[in-house]
C-alpha cells in the first residue's frame, strides 16, 4: 500500500514516521526540501498539482494547516483517492457526502485530537446511553509552567491558534444550533485552568441525536483575559503584523500537557480522559493529534472502513478498534461513570 502525506511539519512528520515503521511505503510532499529516513520526500506544492498526482496512490493523508482543507477533499474527489484529513475547513464537509459517494471514495475529515478522538468517545457514549440529553467536551494543549505576559506557548500553527479566539463557535442548545463569541464565554475551570467555547463540534451537530452539545477549549489562567484586550483593540485585524509582535513570547520554553475530557449526560453520565505529557522530544500535543491521525489511517489502510462517502469520525465503524490501535501506541483513554 502506498500513502502520501501532505505536509511534512511537526504532525506530518511523525505519522510519516509511525507508518514507515509499520512497513507502510509513505511519500512526503512539502514546499521545503524534506529529509526523512526511509521516506521519499517530494518538494512540491499541492496548489500546482493536478488531480492525476494522486493516482500512484492508495491513500491520500492531509496534515497541511487549515487553509488546505476544502481543496484537498476537492481533488481527492475528482482523483478517485481515499483521504484522511486533519485540516480545517469552514464548510460543512457533510456537503461533500454525495460527491465522495458517487466517486466510490472514503473520506475521514477532522481526524485529530479535537475534532477526531473527541468525536469517536462521544460516538461510543451515544450509543451506550437510551436518551442521550447533554455532551460537553473540554480539550486543550499548553505549557507545564505557562508565564506571564501571554500565559502560553505555541505548539501548533499560529493562525488556526487566533482563528479559535475570532472564529464564531457553534453549540446546540434545546436541539437548536447557536453561534457564540469565543471570547465572551470565559469560566474558570480549576488546577490553574480556564476555558471557552470553541467551534470544534463540527460534524457532531447535525449527526448525533443529543440536544445540547458544547466544546470548550483549555487554557492557563490568564491567557483568555490578553487575548481579549487584544481583540477588543483590534489587533486580530492585522495578523501578520500580529504574529511578529506575538511570536517571540509564544516561543516553547517549557514541556506541554494535553487534557481531554469529553462527558455524555443521559440516564447517567459517562466520561472519558486523556491526560498526555511531552515525551521523548515530541509534544503532547504534535504526539496526541499525529497518532490519531496515524490510528484513522491505519483503519483505511487495513480495508476496516467499507464505508463510501464523507464519514465522520463518531460514525466511523471500528470505534473500538480506533483506540486499540492508539493504545498499542501509548495513547490510553480512562473511561467510567459520573
Amino acid at each position: 500500500m502506498r500513502v502520501v502525506v501532505l505536509g511534512g511539519g511537526a504532525q506530518g512528520r511523525y505519522v510519516t514516521e509511525n507508518l514507515r515503521d509499520e512497513g507502510v511505503e509513505v511519500t512526503v510532499l512539502d514546499v521545503r526540501e524534506l529529509s526523512i529516513p526511509g521516506i521519499e520526500c517530494i518538494k512540491g506544492d499541492i496548489r500546482e498539482t493536478e488531480p492525476g498526482f494522486f493516482r500512484q496512490f492508495d491513500l491520500v493523508v492531509d496534515a497541511l494547516p487549515s487553509s488546505f482543507g476544502r481543496m484537498v477533499m476537492e481533488k481527492c474527489i475528482e482523483g478517485r483517492k481515499n483521504l484522511v484529513s486533519v485540516s480545517f475547513m469552514r464548510e460543512n464537509y457533510l456537503d461533500f457526502h454525495p460527491e465522495a459517494e458517487k466517486a466510490g471514495i472514503t473520506i475521514i475529515p477532522d481526524a485529530g485530537v479535537a475534532p477526531g478522538l473527541s468525536n469517536v468517545l462521544v460516538g461510543l457514549g451515544v450509543l451506550k446511553l437510551k436518551k442521550p440529553e447533554r455532551v460537553v467536551i473540554k480539550v486543550g494543549g499548553f505549557p507545564e509552567n505557562p508565564s506571564p505576559p501571554l500565559f502560553y506557548e505555541l505548539t501548533w500553527c499560529f493562525d488556526d491558534l487566533i482563528e479559535e479566539y475570532t472564529r464564531p463557535a457553534r453549540i446546540k442548545r434545546n436541539g437548536k444550533i447557536q453561534t457564540v463569541d469565543p471570547l465572551s464565554t470565559m469560566q474558570r475551570e480549576g488546577e490553574g485552568l480556564e476555558s471557552f467555547t470553541t467551534d470544534g463540534l463540527r460534524s457532531l451537530l447535525y449527526t448525533l441525536p443529543v440536544p445540547d452539545m458544547e466544546e470548550r477549549t483549555l487554557r492557563p489562567q490568564g491567557h483568555l483575559a490578553v487575548m481579549r484586550i487584544l481583540k477588543d483593540l483590534g489587533a486580530f485585524e492585522d495578523r501578520k503584523r500580529l504574529k511578529s509582535v506575538l511570536s517571540p513570547w509564544l516561543k516553547k520554553r517549557s514541556k506541554d500537557i494535553l487534557k481531554l475530557r469529553v462527558e455524555i449526560h443521559g440516564e447517567k453520565v459517562l466520561y472519558f480522559e486523556l491526560e498526555e505529557k511531552e515525551r521523548d522530544g515530541i509534544t503532547a500535543m504534535t504526539r496526541t493529534t499525529a497518532l490519531s491521525l496515524f490510528s484513522f489511517t491505519k483503519l483505511m489502510l487495513e480495508g476496516r472502513e467499507r464505508k463510501r462517502g464523507v464519514i465522520p469520525p463518531e460514525l466511523i465503524t471500528e470505534k473500538e478498534g480506533f483506540l486499540e490501535l492508539l493504545e498499542g501506541k501509548g495513547i490510553k483513554i480512562k473511561g467510567g461513570e459520573g
